[in-house]
């Protein structure tokens, strides 16, 4: 059993049901007095998302895990935002793998009336009207993959480029450490 479907869907609703949390204002039926707070703060909630998704992405691509990780310690912005695609397009992914339920928003109008058509001519109609929308929506997610693999050659290449040079300079390297570290 593949558990990527399992853990994006256990990801979606953990974010859906932070998403729907009202505001804690002291208003609401958990704030009675002598309950203690049930829920964590919301920053704490997002943390855990975001190590789930790293540990995820360490045991099914370690490659991605490790880019993250290097990521997060030299630009935090950039890791938040890489992040925030990340599981954007999961959250997308898992949606569509459920069928109609999961279905695009985007796609909404046209299955409703695809479901509303009351005569052959309607539904042919309406079925090519979902049929032109889908293709359509589906042509974006090839085109935003094909963005993300150039992006992932291009980083693929800074690496390459990068590791070359530091092979170059192993030599060098290894004195100006070994020297750094006996001043110490």
């Amino acid at each position: 059993m593949n558990p990527r479907p399992l853990l994006l869907i256990l990801l979606l609703t953990a974010l859906t049901a932070t998403n729907a949390q009202p505001p804690r204002d002291g208003t609401g039926p958990r704030d009675r007095p002598g309950r203690p707070e049930q829920g964590r703060p919301d920053r704490e909630r997002h943390h855990s998302v975001i190590e789930r998704w790293l540990n995820h992405l360490e045991k099914q691509d370690p490659a991605e895990h490790r880019r993250l990780t290097e990521l997060r310690e030299a630009d935090p912005d950039a890791f938040r935002g890489e992040i925030r695609r990340q599981l954007a397009e999961a959250r997308e992914s898992a949606g569509v793998r459920r069928g109609g339920r999961g279905a695009p928003p985007e796609l909404s109008r046209e299955i409703k009336a695809l479901r509303v058509a009351r005569t052959d001519a309607d539904r042919a109609e309406a079925r090519e009207a979902l049929h032109a929308a889908l293709a359509e929506h589906i042509d974006q997610r090839l085109a935003m993959r094909e963005q993300r693999i150039q992006s992932i050659r291009e980083e693929l290449d800074r690496l390459e480029t990068r590791h070359r040079a530091d092979k170059a300079r192993r030599d060098t390297w290894i004195e100006e450490t070994l020297e750094r570290l006996l001043e110490e």
